[in-house]
């Protein structure tokens, strides 16, 4: 008897075999384009960090180089004026006469000249006059009003202390030459020159000096060139000469008081220090450098001035060059994810599951549970220190005084800025509901004698709501030449509060402090000086003592945040200026997430146990009695997520969802869904679902199907949505 079966026909062993090295094939490419993905993604990631910073430091170190090639131009051209004056002076071109004439007429070829100013030797002007000079100077209303004659003796040696005469503008140039002075107070002047001067000599014996020629150039001006440098939010330019004196500083209190060579208490500058004499020196230095109060990363980059002997500096810091930390936060997710996938596709792969051999899946199951786990848990971590900054955050003066000279620069305008420090001392602070708090304290504030007295002293709060603030003046006080006034406070604030990533939300309490004065310029800043330490980590403002139930504070700082234009309240001074900063103090308040893992996490991690143990207890659900009693189970687990659920939503007081609640809500779908199962085998134990190896396949995608769910949540919640 022969066979009738076809030669090339394919039998079902081979087709599966086909079938299973196709399975094969598959996870294999899986596996390594995956694997790709996530090395090329954390590649790509390292590149691009490493891309931002060194086109961050080109920047800076462009724009160092351009601030100090146009600070050289102007003390050049400064510095030439004199130097033809001194020519001419010489040989006799200049009169004595004439001097006045020539001094305003260099005025109008150079408009950045601040001062200029002609002393002569003794009796060399004049027989029977023995010290002779004048000066010209421009003040801020453009006039050029002249100083004739010596309202103290220039020529005298000057002194080392503080009190010594400061004659060293005349006395240097004369006895070494053409030179820039050290910034000084000048007597006659009334203020801080820059100012280069350059000895002239007499006529009939060019070997003795005549006199000293001097051209300053203006504080003021220097500040505003500095100010007008695209330094970021926080980086800020600084000048300092040859000894380390500032001459321009984004902390005015600094300028001539102040060196580069000072070291703050508590810290070691070497390096900086090291490198400014390298600059000083005709060196350009960049250099990495960390701030020790505000902790943050910087570039250095100083460049010398060549025509003074002075140096220039840029201060840029880092964190601003790279992404923004949501971006950075979802690059570093994608690839954690791709290295996920790959690591699946690698068990799959190496356990042979194209067999489909029930032990073999249920590895693979185990194994893509875990990751799911594995990466929401990752997730958590990552977003943990994920905080978007309120406004721009006020680290030092050097970066309040920064943000002030911006907004000067926006003035459309000359008119007074009076920047008054500000400082703030919380004592408690409560969250009454999801849209306030309550906050009680001490704002001082420092006026100094400089400030008009029509000038309105005090402040407010924008924020206020309900009951109107308890503000009460606890003292006033004379602090040198400053008015310190100390208030107390008792003020309920509104605020707006996100708890959608609850148990992970966190809260910035935002404090608007603003002048209760309507139509002068004024701008609070934070005073530094009442602080021990101002970084964020050390809450600066806050009082330590503060407990507030399950939630514990992070950092606190103050901010300047832009305000969008607003009512003119019928005043046209208000009218002709952009808004001014308004400082806030930040307060980041986080969750203590314990607490309500144990609530809420732990009954719903139970409630999705025991749902699949019913569902592999292996029983038979063979009539109506065994299906009532799988429901009756079913029943008793629904009524202690739906109590958990309601004490969460009511605890929280939110109008959407929250983060925690995808949980449950996965959770009633499982129930439904294993209800349904029961429903099948109960009534439809043919079918091939419930028939496929015991009801295997239900089983099989219960836990990967729940953590699936519960990873794309957080992916959406925390780092896509």
């Amino acid at each position: 008897m022969t066979s009738s079966t076809t030669p090339n026909a394919e039998t079902p062993a081979s087709t599966s075999r086909v079938h299973q090295r196709f399975i094969r094939f598959a996870l294999l490419v899986g596996m390594l384009v995956a694997g790709a993905i996530s090395v090329w993604w954390a590649v790509e990631t390292r590149r691009d960090f490493e891309r931002l910073n060194a086109e961050a430091l080109t920047a800076a170190r462009d724009q160092a180089a351009e601030a100090a090639k146009e600070i050289d131009r102007v003390f050049r051209d400064a510095q030439k004026s004199a130097d033809v004056v001194v020519g001419d002076l010489s040989d006799g071109k200049l009169v004595f006469t004439d001097i006045e004439a020539r001094m305003r007429a260099e005025f109008a070829a150079h408009p950045t000249l601040d001062g200029f100013a002609i002393a002569f030797e003794p009796f060399v002007y004049d027989a029977k006059e023995r010290l002779y000079q004048e000066y010209v100077s421009r003040k801020a209303d453009g006039t050029l009003p002249i100083l004739k004659g010596a309202t103290y003796d220039y020529t005298a040696t000057p002194g080392t202390g503080p009190d010594g005469l400061k004659t060293a503008w005349y006395y240097g140039p004369k006895n070494s030459g053409p030179m820039w002075n050290e910034p000084f107070l000048a007597t006659g002047a009334g203020k801080v020159l820059i100012e280069y001067g350059a000895p002239f000599f007499r006529r009939d014996d060019a070997a003795r000096v005549a006199g000293v020629v001097t051209v300053d150039y203006s504080l003021h001006d220097l500040r505003q060139l500095i100010g007008g440098l695209e330094l970021g939010t926080t980086g800020y330019g600084v000048v300092f000469t040859n000894r380390g004196t500032f001459l321009a500083h984004p902390d005015s209190s600094r300028v001539v008081a102040g060196s580069i060579f000072d070291n703050s208490p508590g810290t070691d500058n070497a390096e900086l220090h090291a490198a400014a004499r390298k600059a000083i020196a005709g060196e350009s230095i960049d250099l990495d450098f960390r701030d020790p109060v505000s902790g943050q990363e910087a570039w250095v980059l100083l460049r010398p001035i060549p025509s003074t002997g002075w140096v220039m500096g840029v201060v840029r810091w880092k964190a601003e060059s790279g992404r923004a930390p949501e971006q950075l936060l979802r690059w570093r997710v994608s690839t954690a994810l791709a290295a996920a996938i790959a690591f699946v596709l690698f068990v799959a792969f190496l356990v042979r599951a194209e067999h489909a051999d029930p032990h073999r899946l249920w590895i693979v199951a185990m194994v893509f549970s875990f990751c799911c786990t594995a990466l929401v848990v990752l997730t958590w971590w990552l977003a943990w220190g994920v905080r978007p900054l309120d406004g721009v955050p006020l680290t030092s003066s050097s970066v309040a005084n920064r943000q002030l000279e911006v907004y000067r620069n926006t003035l459309r305008k000359a008119e007074p800025v009076y920047a008054i420090p500000t400082g703030i001392q919380i004592s408690a602070l409560q969250f009454p509901d999801p849209h306030s708090i309550a906050i009680s304290g001490l704002v001082w504030q420092r006026y100094s004698e400089s400030i008009p007295e029509e000038v309105n002293r005090g402040f407010t709060f924008p924020q206020k709501i309900i009951e109107p603030p308890v503000i009460e003046e606890v003292q006033r006080t004379r602090d040198g030449t400053d008015e310190v006034i100390i208030s107390s406070f008792i003020v309920v604030l509104q605020q707006s509060f996100d708890p959608a990533l609850f148990p992970f939300d966190h809260r910035a309490v935002t404090i608007n402090l603003t002048p209760v004065e309507l139509r002068a310029n004024v701008v609070f800043v934070p005073d530094f000086g009442s602080y021990p330490l101002i970084a964020p980590s050390s809450l600066p403002g806050m009082n330590p003592n503060i407990r507030v139930n399950n939630w514990h504070f992070r950092g606190s700082y103050f901010s300047y945040r832009p305000e969008p234009p607003g009512p003119t309240l019928g005043l046209a001074a208000r009218a002709e200026r952009d808004p001014a900063p308004v400082l806030h103090m930040v307060v980041d308040a986080q969750r203590n997430f314990i607490g309500p893992f144990i609530a809420y996490l732990t009954p719903a991690v139970v409630a999705a146990g025991l749902t699949f143990a019913l569902l592999i207890s292996g029983r038979q659900v063979s009539g109506w009695q065994d299906l009532v009693s799988g429901l009756s189970y079913i029943a008793a687990l629904f009524f202690v997520i739906v109590v958990a659920h309601s004490s969460l939503r009511d605890m929280v007081g939110a109008v959407g969802i929250t983060y925690l609640e995808y949980l449950y809500i996965v959770l009633y779908c499982t129930i439904a869904l294993v209800v349904a199962n029961l429903f099948v085998l109960a009534h439809r134990p043919d079918a091939w679902l419930v028939q496929y190896e015991g009801n295997l396949l239900p089983k099989l995608l219960y836990w990967p199907a729940y953590t699936l769910v519960i990873l794309v949540s957080t992916l959406l919640a925390f780092v896509y949505g």
